[in-house]
């Protein structure tokens, strides 16, 4: 009587996962690229607002007030006292407004979707709960001055119409969080001062100064908001 033979095959041999590592190396370099665009963009920003003035100065006064200052040059004197300052005030301003207000924003953001997912309450409500706690805030602020009726009846006509588009302005925002990502919801919202300008331009040009500088900001907020969200 002979023994049967078995035949052991080999175990198959697991699939092998993605390379992690080139996925992570892949999305950092796309980060390092968008803050090599936002650096870029803000030395030109910078370059402009030391040499375009109502006169115009060339590279070589430029390098020759900031090595060798002549006060006896009036452009030098210009670049010097004027220009460099305001440049680096602007930045400075710039750079601690920009930043209080993106935590502030993204603050609200994120516990707006932080609340979404942890609550079945509708976004639309959850907006509607905040303007109503709010106006009712706002009331009882207004109430406590002197002539409260009087104030509410002269503003109520010019603001009405504003303050109901502000009012649909948050619902929409509250129904966007509940439903997609904060990082897609927040760079499309700042596309607002975009339109906002466009808007100005089409219905308040008369009253407000809108030139190049002007719509180069604006073009500058919606960029910096689409390479955010393109490269995180």
């Amino acid at each position: 009587m002979s023994a049967s033979t078995t035949t052991l095959e080999p175990a198959p041999t697991p699939a092998s996962a993605p390379d992690c590592s080139v996925a992570a190396r892949g999305g950092a370099g796309r980060r390092l690229l968008g803050l090599v665009l936002l650096l870029g963009i803000l030395a030109v920003v910078l370059f402009l607002s030391i040499t375009q003035g109502t006169r115009g100065v060339g590279l070589g006064t430029i390098w020759q007030a900031l090595t060798d200052f002549d006060p006896g040059s009036t452009a030098q004197t210009v670049i010097h006292e004027m220009r460099i300052p305001r440049t680096l005030i602007g930045l400075t301003a710039g750079i601690g407004l920009g930043l209080s207000a993106a935590v502030l924003f993204s603050v609200r953001d994120n516990l707006v979707r932080w609340e979404a997912r942890g609550t079945d309450v509708p976004g639309l409500v959850a907006a509607t709960a905040s303007l109503v706690s709010a106006t009712i805030v706002i009331a009882i602020v207004v109430a406590s001055r002197p002539d409260a009726v009087g104030r509410v009846r002269r503003a109520a006509r010019p603001f009405m119409l504003s303050g109901l588009v502000y009012g649909i302005s948050y619902a929409c925002l509250y129904s966007a969080l509940d439903r997609g990502r904060v990082t897609i919801v927040a760079p499309l919202v700042a596309t607002e001062s975009l339109f906002a300008v466009l808007i100005s331009i089409a219905l308040l040009r008369k009253s407000e100064r809108i030139g190049p500088r002007l719509l180069l900001a604006a073009a500058l907020v919606v960029g910096g908001g689409a390479l955010i969200s393109g490269f995180r």
